[in-house]
């Protein structure tokens, strides 16, 4: 009866450790997808501005093209 509880105690230490060990590999994952959607987050809103301006120089181009043809 004490080898038996002897293995269930070191099977159960075991599993512990197995579960912290996927535990901290879950944090890790978390933390890479969060990363990473927040280079992903940046990169479009830099690409959002930079269209923005380029809508605006298209804009100011097409205003001055008129312009010149009213004169």
């Amino acid at each position: 009866m004490d080898s038996l509880e002897t293995e269930f105690k070191q099977f159960r230490e075991e599993a512990r450790t197995e579960f912290q060990i996927l535990k901290g590999g879950q944090k890790g994952i978390r933390s890479e997808i969060t990363d990473r959607f927040g280079e992903a987050k940046n990169e479009v809103i830099a690409q959002q501005f930079s269209i923005e301006i380029l809508n605006r120089e298209q804009f100011k181009m097409k205003a001055d093209i008129e312009m010149l043809k009213n004169r």
